[in-house]
């Protein structure tokens, strides 16, 4: 029930006697590594099998991503994607008044509410809306989508 995490990089270096005792190779070390997006062991400050035998990494500072913060740039805080449709069905429960909805696909091409797959609006207020057939249309509604 309770595992426990070994250390496998620990300030760069790798400690090859945890690996051997978890019979972890470098090909899983590797592999691992390249599902991460890290191709390099020199990028990694800490890395470490997690009892449930994931891997998780600390970068290098120098190679760790940029944020938002880093950049002191203002962020707005995000919300779980609204579904508005599926499968040809509108969520009543969704929060987003159906006739404004029909008229936005009706404006964009969708005729037919019973061909669209699917319908969603983003934490950025952007409507997503695709039929059957592939056809999709991001619009941006800007704060234009109260119900």
């Amino acid at each position: 029930m309770c595992g426990k995490e070994t250390l496998i990089i620990d300030d760069g270096c790798l400690l090859i006697d945890n690996m051997r005792k978890n019979d972890y190779s470098m090909d899983e070390l590797m592999e691992q590594l390249r599902e991460k997006d890290i191709f390099n062991i020199d990028e990694i400050s800490y890395a470490m099998i997690e009892s449930g035998g994931t891997l998780s990494v600390l970068k290098k500072p120098e190679y760790a991503g940029v944020t938002r913060k880093d950049l002191d740039i203002q962020t707005t805080k995000a919300h779980l994607p609204v579904v508005i449709m599926t499968c040809g069905k509108f969520q009543s429960n969704c929060r987003f008044n159906k006739d404004k909805f029909l008229k936005i696909a009706k404006e964009n091409g969708y005729d037919d509410e019973n061909k669209i797959f699917y319908a969603s609006l983003s934490s950025k207020n952007n409507l997503f809306i695709q039929d059957y057939g592939g056809r999709h249309t991001i619009l941006d509604l800007g704060d234009d989508y109260a119900s």
